[in-house]
């Protein structure tokens, strides 16, 4: 399933469970969720997204991993 399906699944779930609403507010909320489902397909099909992505939490970079810290002169506190 597409992004664009899923993130706008969501969209209609959310707005749709919030409240009850009148059949007009109904048909605005439809028109919306395709607007917004219509810009999510458009997006997902310029965009390249990654096929697999792995987070490891516990992961600790090694320090050559990490981002040099470069110290500078800092102001006298004194001033």
């Amino acid at each position: 399933m597409a992004i664009s399906h899923e993130l706008s699944s969501e969209i209609a779930t959310a707005l749709f469970s919030a409240k009850e609403r009148s059949p007009r507010e109904l048909k605005d909320l439809k028109e919306v969720i395709f607007k917004i489902h219509s810009t999510l397909e458009k997006l997902t099909a310029t965009r390249t997204w990654p096929v697999r992505v792995e987070i490891t939490p516990h992961c600790t970079p090694s320090p050559r991993e990490l981002p040099k810290i470069v110290e500078t002169d800092r102001p006298s506190e004194k001033q």
